[in-house]
């Protein structure tokens, strides 16, 4: 035998056993916390990519970008691909683990086959979506005549051409965006970053819809802001838990029950999420009033059909009362009907608090029993302080980010004008004298939040300085033809019009503000 036949076959096992782990990683040992980690990754993704179809849809060419698909089905692709890619690295570690019995299948062979088969996969997903959304109704799934159909449409459509291509990109994005999560452990950076690429996206789309004057107000995107928010802070939760648990876990051993660990905060985090839910309803239905009509009307309606006078007049004595119409045996009045159906409402909701503050009383209350028998010290991985001082850093470091970019956009401002101020005067001494005089009108115009542009010309400044100060117009405008006539056309300015100038920038100084 060889004596390079050991070595190789033991750098052929590590490189084995090292494939086997990364493919055989696929998100499912751990806590739930950590299982569900990828989902709730999955699911921000999800957001953000409808908060940009929100976008979209602002602009005329993607006017109704976001109807062709819902908004549910973002979140139902995302998850279940995840899921897909997750099952199909699982299959893969098991095929590597049993390699030796498999008859020799290489390794690159077992990821051609995985490759194909997810690609099989997002094409079947890619079809079954096309059958929902327009051909249910024309022939059955398995009907292999829609699929003609299908092809004549997105080949002599252009709109659902269009639709075709949107929905396989759609697929593809959360195709890839599931294979990589299955691949990776998930950790602090990655909640970090897709939550301030969320929370840009989600500013973008909000000024977006403010300066295009869209003022009505939509439901999806304001409820999506509370559920990205939660997913957001419960994914922030449960990575630091579980690295804050790994630590002690290496240091000193496991202390107290991971569930209940992560019972906790998830409760405490579903509360924070509730309280901006309500925030998020209470912001809509201040926007749009039509909820507080819709519950109103039906009791108005009512006041407005009772009758106004029970008393008969006195010239009826002898003749016979009017009786009003009531309605026949099975009819009920619309009316009534309205209000027992509210007040059924209201009562359930009532009866579903009620039963709450019990169960949670009683919970409470068998909880204190438990731990007068057994006590247990738990230490809550969730700080209120933390989140306080996340919160304050990141906003700091966006109002960092935003006077930053002013200041150096009034630095480079300032460079340019210095540039332009510093350069030498040449001609004649009545030359200099306008220049010197319009110069200085420029640097005071600067300081009061006016700068002239490079490439703006003087006539459309003197312009653009009416819009805000249409009274000195008469100054400005003779201080603006001295100085062109001067600076472009070459002639030299006699002694009144130096005149006039220097007394028509001492009257529009104090009006520059």
């Amino acid at each position: 035998m060889p004596l390079s036949s050991p070595l190789a076959a033991t750098s052929q096992d590590s490189h084995t056993a090292l494939e086997h782990k990364k493919y055989s990683n696929a998100n499912t040992s751990g806590s739930m916390g950590e299982r569900l980690l990828p989902y709730l990754l999955a699911s921000i993704d999800a957001c953000i990519v409808l908060v940009v179809l929100k976008g979209m849809a602002n602009f005329p060419p993607f006017r109704e970008v976001d109807q062709v698909v819902p908004a549910w089905w973002l979140f139902l692709v995302a998850c279940g691909l995840l899921w897909l890619a997750q099952t199909m690295q699982r299959l893969l570690g098991f095929w590597l683990a049993r390699r030796s019995q498999s008859g020799g299948v290489t390794l690159k062979r077992l990821r051609q086959l995985s490759t194909r088969w997810y690609s099989g996969s997002l094409l079947v997903l890619f079809l079954v979506v096309i059958w929902v959304q327009w051909y249910t109704q024309q022939a059955f799934l398995l009907d292999p005549r829609w699929l003609a159909l299908a092809f004549d449409d997105i080949t002599n459509n252009p709109l659902y051409t269009v639709q075709a291509l949107f929905i396989a990109m759609l697929i593809g994005f959360f195709g890839v965006r599931g294979l990589a999560l299955s691949r990776k452990d998930i950790e602090v950076q990655d909640i970090v970053q897709a939550f301030k690429s969320g929370i840009g996206f989600l500013l973008g789309v909000l000024l977006v819809r403010t300066m295009g004057g869209v003022n009505t107000t939509d439901s999806t995107l304001w409820l999506v802001i509370p559920g990205f928010l939660f997913l957001g802070l419960l994914a922030h939760t449960l990575v630091k838990a579980a690295e804050k648990r790994h630590e002690h876990y290496h240091a000193q051993g496991l202390l107290g029950s991971v569930r209940a660990q992560e019972g906790k905060l998830l409760l405490n985090t579903l509360l924070f999420s509730l309280v901006l839910l309500l925030v998020a309803l209470l912001i809509t239905f201040i926007l749009s009033p039509n909820w507080l009509a819709q519950l109103t009307d039906p009791f108005f309606h009512w006041l407005k059909s009772l009758p106004t006078n029970q008393v008969p007049p006195h010239g009826n004595v002898g003749g016979k009362p009017k009786v009003a119409k009531k309605p026949g045996p099975g009819q009920a009045d619309p009316e009534w009907t309205i209000l027992l159906r509210l007040a059924a409402g209201i009562l359930a909701v009532v009866l579903v608090l009620i039963l709450s503050t019990r169960w949670m009383i009683a919970r409470a209350a068998r909880r204190r029993h438990t731990q007068q028998i057994i006590v247990e010290i738990y230490a809550s991985a969730w700080s209120w302080e933390l989140f306080k001082e996340q919160l304050k850093a990141f906003f700091k470091s966006l109002r960092q980010g935003i006077f930053r970019g002013l200041s150096t956009l009034h630095l480079r401002m300032r460079k340019q004008q210095d540039i332009a101020w510093s350069e030498e005067l040449t001609g004649e001494l009545s030359t200099r004298t306008v220049r010197e005089i319009y110069r200085a009108f420029l640097r005071h115009a600067f300081k009061a939040g006016y700068a002239r542009r490079i490439d703006e010309t003087p006539a459309e400044f003197r312009q653009r300085l009416l819009e805000s100060m249409p009274a000195g117009e008469g100054e400005l405008t003779r201080l603006t033809n001295v100085y062109t006539m001067t600076r472009y056309s070459g002639t030299q300015p006699g002694e009144g019009e130096i005149a006039a100038m220097r007394q028509s920038w001492q009257e529009l100084r104090p009006k520059v503000r």
